[in-house]
């Protein structure tokens, strides 16, 4: 393994910046999809020499996707070259109800669902962190670029990367405590250009495989998986302020909140799809104006940072990936029966464009640290 020992040696000291790692001796598993984020993490972790670690990679489909059957072999590859030992974990009929089912539903449901948000939860730090801790193995080292960090009472939260451009924070709101305190984030005070330089310093083969942009499982386009598996059901596309029939679409499911292209209709001022009515098969478009709204609600909380009750408190709220996160309001709501906030209400303090039910609204502190809470978007407030 070619090594040039004072680039390496900075890197490692950077890892634990600001950035909670288990105790020297702990035994940690690293996630490996193939690609050079978590073959650098393995080569970092296993250069450290403080840990017992091993590679695991997932097998969640069969014949599709870079980092299933291709990247288990590249991630063998790697472990090999580094001298550690892989594994690979059958976890394709889990995937199959867990991720793709739903994703099928949600977009039958009229939403527009982001499956690596559930596979993180429910598979990466689901079944997989299951079968490492099987093997009296404690943490999973994944190479997101996220931070884990810990607050005042003790709680740990994810915290964001210095690599603002590649921060995965935003994917990871989901975690829970149990999930969270066996995380380790190698990479958090890394940039994506600084991995490269490192994976090209460790001799790692991947050094400039590219990154991996698509849903795994689906092997082309959305629409195309989506005609296979659900089809089409012809309806109405309407204007969402007057009812106006404007026309025929060929199914709710190839649509998505905030869409231009591709709706077939010829307007003067450019039209977008504003609401997607699945239950009576009708997409509602209107011009740009429409799009606009002030709060959303969303539903199946998971809360990093526990909200002390049901006050309204400000943070930060950010209602997809790419998206800049936007000063709110937000209101806890707390069920009488089990005492929890499983829901929320966000009221924005600016208009925001495009909420879309099925994505994800993550809130983050004040000063835009680290995550408080999440949600899925259920409406519009």
């Amino acid at each position: 393994m070619k090594l040039k020992s004072a680039i390496i040696e900075q890197a490692l000291e950077k890892i634990a910046l600001n950035n909670i790692t288990p105790p020297k001796g702990s035994k940690i598993a690293i996630a490996m999809s193939g690609g050079v984020d978590s073959s650098v993490t393995a080569a970092l972790l296993s250069k450290l020499g403080d840990y017992e670690v091993f590679g695991i990679t997932g097998w969640l489909i069969e014949g599709a996707g870079k980092c299933c059957d291709g990247g288990m072999i590249d991630a063998a590859k790697i472990c090999e070259s580094l001298g550690i030992n892989h594994q690979a974990e059958d976890l394709r009929e889990i995937f199959k109800s867990t991720i793709i089912s739903p994703f099928i539903s949600s977009y039958q449901g009229g939403q527009t669902p982001v499956p690596c948000m559930p596979c993180n939860t429910e598979i990466k730090w689901g079944s997989l962190l299951q079968k490492v801790k099987e093997q009296n193995t404690h943490y999973l080292a994944s190479g997101h670029y996220a931070r884990l960090l810990q607050n005042e009472s003790g709680k740990y939260c994810i915290g964001r990367s210095k690599d603002q451009t590649k921060d995965q924070s935003y994917m990871l709101w989901g975690l829970n405590q149990e999930q969270l305190k066996s995380t380790v984030f190698p990479l958090a005070n890394f940039e994506k250009a600084e991995i490269r330089e490192l994976a090209n310093e460790f001799g790692l083969e991947n050094w400039n495989k590219e990154d991996s942009q698509d849903i795994c499982f689906v092997p082309n386009k959305t629409k195309d998986f989506l005609q296979k598996n659900i089809g089409e059901r012809i309806g109405e596309i309407k204007h969402i302020k007057t009812n106006e029939n404007l026309g025929q679409h060929s199914g709710t499911h190839f649509f998505t909140i905030g869409q231009r292209k591709g709706i077939g209709l010829s307007n003067q001022e450019p039209l977008y799809t504003i609401k997607i009515d699945a239950l009576n098969n009708i997409v509602y478009v209107g011009e740009k104006e429409y799009l606009q709204s002030f709060g959303l609600i969303a539903d199946y909380a998971n809360w990093q940072v526990l909200p002390s009750s049901d006050q309204v408190f400000q943070g930060l709220v950010k209602i997809r990936y790419n998206s800049k996160p936007v000063l709110a309001e937000i209101k806890p709501v707390i069920n009488n029966k089990t005492a929890e906030a499983k829901q929320f209400e966000v009221k924005f303090l600016a208009e925001i464009s495009g909420v879309t039910p099925g994505q994800a609204a993550v809130i983050y502190d004040s000063s835009d640290n680290y995550i408080i809470g999440g949600g899925w978007i259920k409406s519009e407030l």
